[in-house]
């Protein structure tokens, strides 16, 4: 109970102290060392209604602070914490080193836990218009321990890991049981179209949740694709994801009709400034053999100033074996 206060006091004096710390934190005695802090707390109203249960809450619903140490410019160390009010606690979210990437040496290298770059999407903090994930993102999120090699050519970059994935084969005792690549490409200005390839989608955040904790009869790959426009007021992406092969019966089988599981979805996210401090989005996305069918959502966001966004946001979501769910979220978002 004491941490939880001492965290809750600490992210509350951030949000009143934000632009003067942001200023602080990028002080030329800072950047002469190499030394930079990065920070992020929402607070979230939030009235859930499906069928005749509804429901209200009032949370922090996440709180991060992470270091950023260049000495160099071939090497830096990333270290982000963050609590999570679904589990009551603060925990490493990442922390990698990466090595590289000069003229000099041009692959870079990336050691750690991160987010695998398997989506368009970005994964440290809210940057969408909505910061309800879109399907796409929530089949294929995956943060682990791995090692990751990356190279740019002209307008391409590529970057392939292992991975040491938390859902093992029964059987097998091979931690180091995940693989991934990807390709992002930049054809024109303001344009970005991305591929990417994991071994076992069993291993995304929410599905290695669903799986038996005792493993897998085996690994089911994934594959996905993404287009990103942005130019001036607008932006746009369009997702897709999907497993090449059906899971066993008994690992995965979220629609209950008898057969394995072979998910997919895709999602679209549309974004809007209206003004400098208005943005206005939206999401849509299907998906089949998951347990969300169908989803789709409005929001509005007001930038407060630089780094204090207060938002609503609206999302109705279809599932495949349960009542509708519809959310609507009041959310103060504060960077820095």
């Amino acid at each position: 109970m004491m941490k939880r206060t001492v965290l809750i006091g600490a992210v509350a004096l951030a949000v009143v102290l934000a632009p003067a710390v942001g200023r602080a934190f990028t002080t030329s005695e800072l950047e002469a060392a190499g030394l930079s802090f990065v920070g992020y707390f929402e607070l979230l109203l939030e009235h859930q209604m499906a069928d005749a249960a509804d429901k209200t809450d009032l949370t922090i619903s996440s709180a991060e602070f992470g270091a950023v140490y260049a000495p160099d410019d071939w090497a830096s160390v990333h270290v982000l914490l963050h609590y999570d009010q679904g589990i009551d606690a603060t925990k490493l979210w990442e922390g990698f080193v990466e090595l590289g990437g000069t003229e000099t040496v041009p692959v870079i290298v990336k050691a750690g836990r991160f987010f695998l770059p398997l989506g368009g999407y970005s994964s440290l903090f809210c940057q969408d218009p909505l910061c309800s994930a879109p399907l796409s993102k929530v089949i294929t999120e995956t943060k682990e321990e791995a090692i990751q090699v990356g190279y740019a050519y002209g307008l391409v970059q590529f970057k392939a890991g292992i991975a040491n994935g938390d859902v093992q084969e029964i059987g097998s005792d091979d931690d180091l049981n995940l693989y991934y690549g990807n390709v992002e490409m930049t054809p024109m200005e303001g344009v970005t179209l991305g591929l990417a390839y994991t071994s076992d989608v069993a291993n995304s955040d929410t599905i290695s949740g669903l799986v038996p904790e005792e493993g897998i009869v085996h690994q089911v790959p994934g594959v996905s694709a993404f287009a990103i426009y942005e130019q001036g007021p607008f932006y746009a992406r369009l997702d897709y994801v999907t497993a090449t092969k059906r899971f066993a019966l008994a690992d995965l089988d979220t629609d209950a009709d008898g057969v394995g599981d072979e998910p997919s979805a895709w999602a679209i996210v549309l974004a809007y400034d209206v003004t400098e401090q208005i943005t206005l989005g939206a999401m849509y996305g299907q998906a089949d053999e998951f347990v969300i069918d169908e989803q789709y959502g409005l929001a509005v966001n007001y930038t407060v100033y630089s780094g204090v966004v207060v938002g609503v946001e609206y999302v109705h979501g279809l599932l495949c074996c349960g009542p509708d769910s519809d959310t609507i979220q009041g959310r103060l978002k504060v960077s820095f």
